[in-house]
């Protein structure tokens, strides 16, 4: 049977946090399916995945998140997709709320508008700063981030897109109806993105964007 809700969590580096997401995810909701995608990750994930009850997709090589939420598009087969990051600040308590606000709105996208100081201080200042900016050009609500839940028909247009650099970005671009759900995050005292790295990906997902407008 087609599952109605098909979740999908690239995974990179998150050996030790997949089996609770997994646990915690199956007390949330009924219905649903589970896509990991393994990003080449350099930890045990792989050990890990094989133990759960779930769709595994690796990649060979390093092919980074939004490249990872796309293969996972490609693998799902619910009428509804949520992405997740596996790293537990993305709280999948609040998956069924997404998916309910989604329905009440007739939305085809619902985005968790992210709250709190999950990050340093001068992460989060630079983390708002680019989300401004984005929320103005690529009209995506103020704090969306990688955990949203949307049609399958919308995730299907974005992987047209494909390669894109920011799947936040391009689920902007389509200009469909969306809505914006607060939900605190979990802190986190690192992450795989160097400060170097999250400035060049902002660049050049600002770049794409005044290119697709």
């Amino acid at each position: 049977m087609t599952p109605l809700v098909s979740v999908i969590v690239p995974v990179y580096g998150n050996a030790s946090t997949l089996r609770e997401l997994a646990a915690r995810i199956a007390r949330a909701l009924t219905d649903y399916e589970l896509v990991f995608v393994n990003d080449a990750s350099p930890d045990d994930s792989a050990e890990v995945l094989a133990t759960l009850d779930a769709c595994v997709v690796t990649h060979e090589r390093n092919r980074g998140q939004n490249t990872a939420v796309l293969t996972g598009f490609a693998h799902a087969r619910g009428a509804t997709l949520v992405v997740l990051d596996a790293d537990l600040q993305d709280p999948p308590e609040t998956i069924p709320e997404l998916l309910r606000r989604k329905a009440e709105n007739g939305a085809a996208i619902a985005f968790a508008s992210r709250i709190g100081d999950y990050a340093s201080g001068g992460r989060m200042f630079t983390s708002r700063l680019y989300k401004r900016i984005l929320t103005r050009l690529a009209f995506v609500p103020q704090g969306a981030g990688l955990f949203v839940a949307l049609d399958r028909d919308v995730a299907m247009r974005v992987a047209a897109m494909a390669p894109v650099p920011s799947i936040v970005a391009a689920l902007g671009l389509l200009r469909v109806k969306t809505i914006a759900v607060p939900v605190a995050r979990a802190t986190r005292e690192g992450s795989a993105y160097s400060g170097f790295a999250r400035l060049r990906l902002a660049f050049r997902t600002l770049a794409w964007v005044l290119s697709h407008r």
